[in-house]
């Protein structure tokens, strides 16, 4: 048996890491690649896909966490603006139930007194929520105040 009459060549290794074997004068067979595989293509664009679905869902999560964080936020102004009037007798207290806002009707609000175990002391609560998705802007507010003042500020309210 005679010795192997093949060669290896290696091309320029900062180019490529590509070696040709010559077995003869005219053949040449490529054992290493420059190209990638229709399978690592398809495993590469499955990864992003992937990855892309991910950001879109998070960034899906990040609006409906920011509008209901500005609705909150919404309803807590409006909790404080109603109990505030509530105070200074410019509003007067619902009899029973919810009570649309004038300003937007897309908001309701109730409210009670209740007594407290402080002698000459009430707390009032407030609720504010919106009225087609109660779960989304909702803000329950109390505060403890004077009955004398509760009193004075629904007297000024009854007298104008």
């Amino acid at each position: 048996m005679r010795g192997s009459r093949c060669s290896s060549t290696v091309i320029h290794p900062r180019q490529s890491s590509a070696r040709f074997f010559e077995c003869g004068p005219a053949s040449r067979w490529k054992v290493g690649r420059r190209a990638l595989t229709l399978l690592e293509i398809l495993i590469a664009m499955a990864i992003l896909g992937g990855a892309v679905t991910a950001i879109q869902r998070l960034n899906d999560i990040g609006m409906r966490s920011a509008l209901r964080a500005e609705l909150d936020n919404l309803a807590a102004i409006r909790c404080q603006s109603m109990l505030d009037s509530i105070i200074a007798g410019s509003l007067s207290l619902p009899s029973a139930g919810r009570r649309v806002i004038a300003e937007d009707p897309a908001w309701s609000w109730s409210a009670q007194v209740s007594k407290t175990s402080s002698q000459g002391t009430v707390l009032i609560e407030v609720i504010v929520e919106r009225t087609a998705d109660p779960t989304l802007g909702r803000c329950h507010l109390g505060r403890w105040v004077r009955q004398s003042q509760l009193n004075s500020s629904l007297s000024r309210r009854k007298r104008s």
